[in-house]
């Protein structure tokens, strides 16, 4: 409860002494100034100090206080602008950091990291327009961006994207690099135009892009992307005429049906039987010439 209740007065900051009996008489000003300030206090902090010890008939050492105060606060100022400067926030600096230069200064080098953080993460996307618009042409974000592109002109991004013919940006790597992320991007564009693969985007739906395809697979892409899109209305038909034969055929069961009717609708369900049988042989045979 006790704990509690400090903490009650320091967020309040009213009706709590702000020092100690103990505190006023034996206190270092200078180092209760320096601790105020790096606490990003208020200047004024001396004046609840002046209440709180006055019950002791104890005056603070305001020019010790100032003094510390100003060493505290020039350290909160500049931790508090690298912060700030690191998040590129723009919010503004606090009221007690107003004529500190510590916190421009130190906004200015968390900013710089900032900066080359929101590089990077361009860079990995091979995208400048990605980043933080007020860093983007900083030469922090410019260095960011080409260590960022490192990661993504790899073979193995190249690969990845080629599998699904996804769009690239393989422009913005250095020669060398495009290369590499080049040659992935072939090998996985192969794997994706494998008729299989069409067969299965047509059947199951997905990235179809036949014009990533190389003109000697295209044809046959294309072709097993039909037959995929075929499979997948046959199953369709054979799933609505089995709904219709547990509806004919719970109608047969039924004992208030009469004799003419079931006889009806016998003849209904040999017809959807040969029916459906025609159909999973148009399946089959599109298995068949897929291969799976």
């Amino acid at each position: 409860m006790k704990k509690m209740a400090m903490a009650f007065c320091l967020l309040a900051l009213t009706g709590c002494a702000s020092l100690s009996e103990k505190e006023c008489k034996h206190g270092n000003w200078a180092a209760i100034g320096q601790k105020d300030g790096e606490r990003g206090l208020s200047k004024d902090r001396i004046d609840s100090h002046s209440k709180a010890c006055a019950e002791y008939g104890i005056t603070p050492d305001s020019t010790q206080y100032n003094s510390g105060f100003m060493s505290g606060n020039k350290a909160y100022c500049s931790q508090k602008g690298m912060a700030d400067g690191k998040a590129g926030s723009d919010k503004g600096k606090p009221s007690t950091c107003t004529g500190i230069a510590s916190y421009a200064s130190a906004y200015q080098e968390g900013f710089k990291e900032y900066c080359h953080a929101q590089g990077v993460m361009a860079g990995t996307q091979a995208d400048k327009k990605k980043g933080a618009v007020s860093c983007q042409r900083k030469r922090e974000y410019t260095k960011g961006f080409a260590e960022g592109l490192k990661s993504y002109c790899t073979d193995e991004n190249g690969y990845a994207k080629g599998q699904t013919a996804a769009d690239h940006r393989a422009n913005y790597c250095p020669r060398s690099l495009r290369t590499i992320f080049n040659a992935g991007y072939k090998r996985g564009v192969e794997e994706y135009c494998q008729r299989t693969n069409g067969f299965n985007i047509g059947k199951d739906g997905g990235n179809y892009r036949p014009s990533k395809c190389p003109r000697l697979m295209r044809s046959g892409f294309q072709t097993a992307y039909s037959k995929g899109k075929d499979y997948k209305l046959l199953g369709e038909k054979i799933n609505l005429i089995n709904d219709k034969l547990t509806e004919l055929d719970k109608k047969s069961q039924d004992p208030a049906t009469s004799p003419d009717l079931k006889a009806y609708l016998s003849k209904e369900i040999q017809a959807k039987e040969n029916e459906k049988k025609e159909l999973e042989v148009k399946k089959i045979k599109i298995e068949g010439y897929i291969g799976v």
